[in-house]
């Protein structure tokens, strides 16, 4: 495991998920939205609560129109001591729900998660290189053995 773990978290104005995370995109939500996936990828921070809910609609900001309110977690710490994640009504008088994510070193029984590519590192010229020779070399070796498939 990495020994620098990082925890990132809060309100950030804007859905990453725009069929998930909210009714309808609006054009203030897409800036630095491509910039802040970056960094938190360049942390190797995940959506903990949406790994472990992938496709549940859940909407933490004003007026429950959208989720705004998200906690990222070191991937491998995640993955090793995730026990929960909820939002929950909000005991401070905000007009956000809060996000409650609990790790535990106990062992758990381990849960499913579904992971999903940020469609956003699509617009990265170089990921989409990546992907495409992947997958070129993929298809030849399958192409070429059948046995491969």
């Amino acid at each position: 495991m990495n020994p620098r773990l990082h925890f990132v978290g809060g309100d950030f104005n804007l859905p990453f998920d725009a069929q998930l995370d909210t009714h309808h995109v609006r054009q203030d939500h897409l800036s630095g939205r491509q910039e802040c996936v970056a960094w938190l990828t360049s942390l190797r921070v995940v959506d903990v609560w949406r790994l472990y809910n992938p496709t549940t609609r859940q909407f933490s900001g004003p007026g429950s129109k959208n989720r705004l309110d998200y906690l990222f977690a070191d991937h491998d710490f995640a993955h090793l001591y995730y026990t929960r994640s909820n939002y929950s009504s909000n005991r401070f008088a905000g007009d956000h729900l809060e996000h409650n994510l609990v790790f535990s070193k106990s062992q758990s029984t381990p849960q499913r998660c579904y992971w999903q590519l940020p469609r956003e590192l699509l617009q990265d010229p170089t990921v989409k290189e990546a992907i495409t020779k992947d997958a070129e070399r993929l298809l030849a070796t399958m192409c070429s053995d059948t046995s491969a498939n």
